[in-house]
């Protein structure tokens, strides 16, 4: 943090002693912005958030229109502006965010190497216009960005995960809003691309496996396609964040393949054994006794079925 102040103290500065017509003006501006948004992050002031915010507009206004860099300050405005609105919840800033997206992308040729990005950030503010205010405009047109996004960005990129799961996300919600088939099915094939993607040991990679999850689980929901649960029951096996929300989902999914497979199936034992063990995992985070002794239940039954 001692280096993080000194260098928005630093930026400052450099900002102060920049005459207003300089041509480094505007890049110096923005990246002071960069430096207040990453203490935000880091603290939540908001009063760094509004500097981000100011500076980096002022940068774009002092920036030609013709000039390279202006729709990367563009995209820095817009990604601060949203932001700002989810702290307040303030509309005006998600309406700017989205203009101001929409003029980086518009700005951006289309050989640029940071298309995609600018791309994926419009089809997020987007996405998030559209939980705010249910227009099926904004989530189109999110669905359309996103998906440039992803036939623009190449195989071995590193943000395509990222995009992929953004786009799985998107058509999932247009599913949820419209009932086509095609989009889960879509949905479910582009959440899936953003795991194979993933190294075992990313990050993010949880995350991907529990969109997933879900996809594959409201698909089983709509079709009763047991090949979808039970892909849904490894997806959950594999994802282990430590996360309540996840343990529960993994219950609840293991449940229903339990519920929803015939006592005759040959699968049936294993998927006993794996709602046992779940149940197991969650009374040792949380004491239920409720838990534990459906754990024994289930791991019984699940001896009974094998030996017979």
């Amino acid at each position: 943090m001692d280096d993080l102040n000194l260098a928005i103290t630093i930026a400052a500065m450099a900002v102060g002693i920049t005459p207003q017509g300089h041509p480094g003006r505007a890049a110096i501006l923005n990246h002071l912005g960069n430096m207040l948004g990453t203490r935000f992050n880091r603290t939540g002031s908001m009063d760094d958030l509004n500097r981000a915010v100011d500076v980096t507009a002022m940068a774009v206004d002092t920036t030609p229109q013709d000039h390279p860099d202006r729709a990367g300050w563009l995209n820095n405005l817009g990604n601060w502006l949203g932001t700002r609105f989810k702290r307040t919840g303030s509309m005006d800033d998600l309406n700017r965010a989205v203009d101001v997206a929409t003029m980086a992308v518009d700005t951006t040729p289309q050989d640029h190497p940071n298309r995609a990005g600018r791309l994926n950030n419009l089809g997020i503010w987007l996405g998030t216009r559209f939980d705010r205010t249910g227009s099926m405009d904004d989530l189109n047109r999110a669905v359309d960005v996103v998906a440039m996004a992803v036939d623009t960005t190449p195989q071995d990129h590193s943000d395509r995960a990222t995009i992929l799961n953004n786009l799985g996300n998107l058509l999932g919600r247009r599913f949820d809003r419209t009932g086509s088939i095609d989009d889960l099915n879509r949905a479910v094939d582009v959440a899936a691309m953003a795991v194979d993607t993933t190294p075992q040991d990313h990050p993010d990679r949880a995350g991907y496996l529990n969109s997933l999850g879900n996809l594959l689980r409201r698909r089983f929901d709509r079709t009763g396609s047991m090949d979808d649960l039970n892909r849904a029951v490894d997806v959950a096996t594999m994802t282990r964040t430590g996360s309540m929300d996840d343990l529960n989902r993994a219950v609840d999914v293991a449940t229903m393949a339990v519920d929803t497979t015939p006592q005759d199936h040959p699968d049936r034992a294993g998927w006993l054994n794996n709602l046992g063990n779940w149940l197991g995992t969650r009374f040792k985070r949380t004491g239920s006794m409720d838990d534990l002794n459906r754990a024994i239940l289930h791991l019984k039954t699940t001896r009974t079925e094998l030996a017979g």
